[in-house]
């Protein structure tokens, strides 16, 4: 096997080195892949949408040298994304500049440890990426950290852990010239990775926890940090998402304390409200956009569609970019392809034994789609009561149950806890999480997620109750009798 990836690293290199330089405003692109794909992509991310929307700016099938080549116009140094087409994987995400000949050398064959080089104008950026997160790793001790509930050793782990991050990209950058894209995104990345922990430590220690409401568990001057962001840099959207969670839950809070309980309704009204106030510019357009979102995708509920409505039409009027106003009114378009009675797209995945099986072979069947992770324990928990489920109607003709496994090159371990778990029914691999079309199609952005299909192939209910509720057999009975 060593002999094997030595010679194909020689061809590799042998073969780079008879590829034609590029013009001025020209990039390329050469990659081996240990394991490879049959064809990858480069991409560039969309900022208006936050679903997993890209364009697709160049891409190559594997040639008979087991390498990719792609070459494409460039003027400017950008950020890209590498994935494969079949699947929509990431693989890589990429700086690029013009002028340069990138090789990249990517070693899977395990996937828990891949390892990346780069050779180019571009390595030294991308090293960096690479780099950063290996030494400032999200592993058990810095969960430890966050979940510390003493707040000033947090704050000093938090702030220590953010001055020493910038300290590695000024020291690694010192005497090179660094594109300013680069400069803008790894400093923001850096400084809104800081903010997203200092909210998240609030969240756990504070907002979700109801017992310590009357508490000061937070000091004061804790939000000080804010001041010393850029709230307008990239990265900008995953922070505020956190941050808006923050938000509204001081809003429930005071609520709460008045002797109001707030609805659903309330809470998302007064979230939209507190993003058009609390923020200026871009950021609020931002902050709308991503409370709309939400509610389209990651809280959707079809009894919420009249507040959607609403909220829809002052996002209009309020927005300034219309760019945003675009993306959201696209996927409002598209949830309302998903409502109750309308046919429930098709997909086709593999299982076990890597036979294609589709949705539409379920056809004249009450189907429940239970889609989990073997990245996400709880979801894991939650196959399990559905497995005790699907014995129970075991020998009934008019009901299937589907578990789609949502997972990162992981296929191998999903086998294994399949077959640890003694898991029934029909089991489905889905390659890219949720970059997977069948994620995509129907709007799936976290797990656990299920839906129900009636006999007709038709939706009967998204966002269905998880295995564990104790609704879900009265609900599948339901529609099994019409």
């Amino acid at each position: 096997m060593k002999y094997i990836i030595s010679l194909l690293l020689f061809v590799f290199l042998l073969s780079c080195e008879k590829f034609s330089p590029v013009s001025e405003n020209t990039t390329k692109v050469v990659i081996h892949i240990d394991v490879p794909p049959d064809e990858v992509l480069i991409v560039r991310d969309n900022p208006y949408d936050f679903n997993y929307e890209y364009e697709t700016v160049a891409g190559s099938k594997i040639n008979k040298d087991f390498i990719f080549e792609i070459q494409f116009d460039l003027k400017q140094p950008e950020v890209f994304q590498l994935r494969t087409k079949r699947d929509n994987v990431l693989i890589d995400r990429l700086y690029l500049y013009p002028n340069d000949e990138l090789k990249i050398s990517i070693d899977n064959t395990n996937s828990e440890d891949v390892n990346v080089t780069y050779e180019g104008k571009s390595a030294k950026a991308n090293s960096f990426v690479k780099n950063i997160k290996e030494q400032y790793k999200k592993d058990q001790d810095f969960f430890d950290h966050l979940n510390n509930s003493d707040a000033q050793a947090f704050i000093e782990w938090a702030d220590k852990r953010h001055d020493e991050m910038l300290d590695y990209y000024k020291n690694y950058f010192f005497k090179d010239s660094v594109p300013d894209i680069v400069n803008r995104n790894e400093i923001s990345n850096i400084n809104f990775d800081w903010a997203y922990i200092r909210i998240d430590w609030t969240l756990r220690h504070f907002f979700y926890k109801p017992d310590n409401w009357n508490t000061k568990i937070i000091p004061d001057n804790y939000y000080s940090f804010l001041k010393e962001l850029n709230i307008i840099e990239p990265y900008l959207s995953l922070f505020l998402s956190q941050y808006l969670e923050s938000l509204i839950w001081e809003w429930h809070i005071s609520e709460v304390q008045k002797g109001v309980e707030p609805t659903a309704q309330n809470r998302e009204t007064a979230k939209f409200h507190i993003a058009k106030q609390k923020f200026f510019g871009e950021s609020a357009d931002i902050a709308m956009s991503l409370c709309l979102n939400d509610l389209l995708v990651m809280a959707f509920d079809e009894r919420m569609m009249g507040v959607i409505n609403q909220l829809l039409d002052e996002f209009k009027v309020s927005v300034k970019n219309k760019n945003y106003l675009h993306g959201i009114e696209k996927l409002y378009k598209k949830r309302l392809s998903l409502m109750k009675g309308l046919p429930a797209p098709d997909f086709t995945l593999p299982n076990l034994f890597n036979a294609p099986i589709s949705l539409k072979d379920f056809k004249g069947k009450t189907v429940y789609c239970y889609f989990w992770s073997t990245q996400y324990e709880p979801s894991r928990e939650m196959a399990k009561f559905l497995n005790q489920i699907q014995i129970y109607n075991l020998r009934n003709p008019n009901i299937s149950f589907i578990s789609v496994a949502m997972e990162e090159d992981a296929q191998e371990k999903w086998k294994r806890i399949v077959e640890a778990d003694t898991l029934t029914g029909i089991q489905l691999y889905s390659e890219g999480l949720f970059a997977n079309k069948v994620a995509i199609d129907y709007m799936i952005n976290s797990i656990p997620f299920a839906f129900i299909v009636d006999k007709d192939g038709k939706i009967a209910m998204m966002n269905a109750p998880f295995p564990t509720d104790n609704s879900l057999i009265n609900i599948l009975t339901g529609y099994m009798s019409k």
